[in-house]
């Protein structure tokens, strides 16, 4: 099952340029391991800016200028690259040509895919990369190997977290039971949703595995667990969720979202 709903343009760009804060670079990072549209995409925005840095032009503009001059948004980006390195050290040499064109960033994610073989083949039936349990490749440094080996921590009925450490931004997994509605919320900035396991439904449509909400300050939704079967989604976020509720408001700090 192929992905149907992918990263906005300038999410691309700001990736390709290295401009992402770490916790949305690496739920990008996964979700291009899911999806050969964007995988595309991403090798055309990685040309252009390539053929702009031959040109003399600047490679990027606005935010994402200012982002990719800053040494924090570049210690990031080192930092995921070397946790990515560590747990993926090699790629076959027959696959080397897919990343010569690549930005350092989107490099690390691929290439700790190619090496599993995990690409859109490994998506099916709505369930995880690999088998049931396993963390997708590009996440296992943030995560570790396996689903049941976090500890999931309690929100609320039918609502579990963990945490992962980053640099900028957040980065979590969210564990859903079925049917559960997750509170009507917006963003203080950019959010990246990307479901694992499952499916959700909100505005937008149905969000099965591999797809990938790009949503901005703009933006509000509530998300519905659709199906039978749990869903598992990466959130990152560079700002805090919105709610629409004060009560939730109040709580936030708690739960760190």
């Amino acid at each position: 099952m192929k992905p149907e709903h992918h990263l906005d343009d300038a999410t691309l760009i700001s990736y390709s340029a290295g401009a992402l804060p770490e916790a949305l670079s690496v739920a990008a990072s996964a979700h291009l391991a899911m999806c050969a549209h964007c995988r595309g995409r991403l090798r055309q925005a990685d040309a252009v800016g390539g053929a702009l840095l031959e040109a003399g032009g600047p490679r990027t503009s606005g935010v994402a200028a200012d982002l990719a001059g800053s040494r924090t948004s570049a210690d990031a980006r080192a930092a995921m690259l070397r946790r990515l390195d560590a747990a993926v050290p090699n790629v076959a040499a027959a696959d080397a040509s897919m990343l010569q064109h690549a930005s350092p960033a989107v490099a690390a994610g691929v290439r700790a895919a190619l090496t599993e073989g995990q690409f859109d083949d490994g998506i099916k039936a709505g369930r995880p990369l690999g088998a049931e349990d396993q963390m997708p490749v590009a996440l296992r440094p943030y995560f570790g190997p396996t689903y049941s080996g976090l500890r999931w921590r309690f929100l609320a009925p039918g609502v579990r977290m963990a945490n992962a450490e980053v640099s900028q931004g957040r980065l979590f997994l969210l564990k859903l039971s079925p049917g559960v509605r997750m509170p009507e919320h917006g963003h203080g900035s950019s959010e990246l949703s990307l479901v694992l396991r499952g499916a959700y439904t909100d505005r937008f449509g149905i969000f099965r595995a591999g797809d990938i909400a790009d949503l901005d300050s703009e933006v509000e939704h509530q998300p519905i667990v659709s199906g039978d079967d749990i869903c598992i989604t990466l959130g990152a976020t560079d700002a805090p969720i919105r709610f629409k509720s004060w009560g939730l408001r109040l709580l936030q700090p708690w739960f760190g979202m």
